[in-house]
C-alpha cells in the first residue's frame, strides 16, 4: 500500500485517486463518447453545393457530435464559411467524412480537429516532415474507396492525367 503524506494527514493512494475531481472524469467520458460516435459507420453522406456552416450542421445532426467552429480564427487561416462544397461518400465513418470536408475546404493536410469536452474544435494540422508527405495519387486513391460510382469515374480520369 502506497501512503501519501499531506499536511497533518496520511492518505493511501486509493484515497488520493478517488478524490480526483469529477469534472475531469466527465470530460474524459464525453471525449470517449464523441470519439466512439466518430467511428460509427456512415452508409451515405451526400452534399451538393452547400456552404460550410450548412454542411457542418448536417454532419452534426447525423453524427450527434457538437462542433465549435470559430469562424474568425478559421478565416485567419483562409477557411471561409461560404465556399460551395460537394461531397459524396458511401460506407465510411463520420471521422473520415469530417476530414474529407476539411480537405475539400482548406486543402489536404492543412486542418484537422481535436475533441475537448465532447466537442470538436478545428485546429491547424501539424506540419509533417517533407520526406513524410504522402503521394497525392495514393491519397486520392484511398479516398476513392468511400466515393460513389460517379465520383470514382471522374477521379479515375483525373488520375490518368496526373500519371501522364
Amino acid at each position: 500500500v502506497l501512503v501519501v503524506s499531506t499536511k497533518g494527514r496520511l492518505r493511501t493512494i486509493a484515497d488520493v485517486l478517488s478524490s480526483r475531481p469529477t469534472v475531469g472524469r466527465k470530460k474524459l467520458a464525453e471525449n470517449r463518447a464523441a470519439e466512439k460516435r466518430l467511428q460509427a459507420e456512415l452508409s451515405r453522406f451526400n452534399v451538393d453545393d452547400m456552404d460550410l456552416p450548412s454542411v457542418l450542421r448536417f454532419w452534426r445532426g447525423a453524427s450527434g457530435v457538437e462542433i465549435d467552429a470559430d469562424w474568425t480564427a478559421l478565416g485567419e487561416f483562409g477557411i471561409q464559411p461560404y465556399p460551395d462544397i460537394t461531397v459524396h461518400l458511401q460506407n465510411t465513418t463520420f471521422d473520415t467524412a469530417l476530414k474529407l470536408i476539411l480537405a475539400n475546404v482548406a486543402g489536404p493536410g492543412k486542418f484537422t480537429y481535436k475533441i475537448d469536452n465532447g466537442k470538436i474544435h478545428f485546429i491547424k494540422a501539424p506540419k509533417a516532415p517533407a520526406d513524410a508527405m504522402p503521394d497525392p495519387v495514393a491519397v486520392l486513391t484511398g479516398a476513392l474507396k468511400h466515393a460513389d460510382q460517379e465520383v470514382r469515374i471522374a477521379a479515375a480520369k483525373a488520375l490518368k492525367e496526373i500519371r501522364k
